[in-house]
């Protein structure tokens, strides 16, 4: 069976592993990832004969019902599709492989940084005067019950924008790192490199964006093994 076929499996499992590193622990998430639907809990299934019905019921739907105005589980990639996916040990060996490949210590995001800092804030050269009249201010504004109700509805549209931001900078980012994938396949086939290919690569990508952790030459043995 062509890898391709389930691809949106593959870019789907990856964005779980995602959101868990990065937003299970702690309230006021971007992205709410709900107890027993993280990667962790998805890893659990493996070996399963029932696993890719498992992953639909206990962690597409409950992620796709605490994040609903995000994601729409009818959008997602059915895992129990066997036109896809095969069927019988088939299924439950590619669904388990898969799994086991983005369980690679190097494909830990829980240290990436995506988010901003609040740059809200006094700077150093302001007086403690001006400190103080803010203080005042906010304590009285505060206290108003139509700032509250405001408040409340603001926050919501930040946290939904926030979603909507994390979701599609890194559909983005998947399918770039798919694709990249797939290219270093077709390349080293084509030109015969050899894996010092992949070390020149990591080199070169890095230099250029020095910012991005997902270039290190253990990600990108992981990106060639999707393929």
């Amino acid at each position: 069976m062509d890898a391709s076929q389930y691809k949106d499996h593959k870019l789907v499992m990856l964005f779980i592993k995602y959101v868990s590193d990065k937003y299970s622990a702690g309230p006021y998430q971007p992205v709410n990832v709900p107890a027993g639907a993280s990667f962790k809990d998805m890893a659990a299934l493996r070996g399963k004969p029932d696993i890719g019905d498992l992953i639909n019921k206990k962690i597409i739907a409950p992620l796709a019902r605490a994040n609903e105005k995000m994601l729409n589980q009818s959008d997602m990639p059915d895992f129990n599709d066997a036109t896809k996916l095969g069927t019988g040990k088939e299924m439950v060996g590619r669904l388990t492989n898969l799994i086991a490949i983005f369980e690679n210590p190097a494909l830990d995001f829980s240290k990436n940084r995506a988010d901003g800092d609040d740059i809200l804030g006094a700077s150093a050269g302001e007086s403690s005067s001006w400190k103080t009249g803010v203080c005042m201010a906010v304590n009285q504004i505060t206290q108003d019950k139509a700032y509250k109700t405001w408040l409340t509805g603001l926050k919501q549209k930040f946290r939904t924008a926030q979603l909507k931001a994390v979701v599609s900078v890194n559909q983005e980012l998947l399918e770039f790192y798919w694709e990249l994938g797939a290219e270093i396949v077709a390349r080293q086939a084509l030109h015969r490199w050899g894996d010092g290919f992949l070390q020149q690569l990591s080199q070169d990508q890095m230099a250029a964006f020095p910012e991005m952790k997902g270039f290190s030459r253990r990600n990108i043995e992981v990106i060639r093994q999707w393929h």
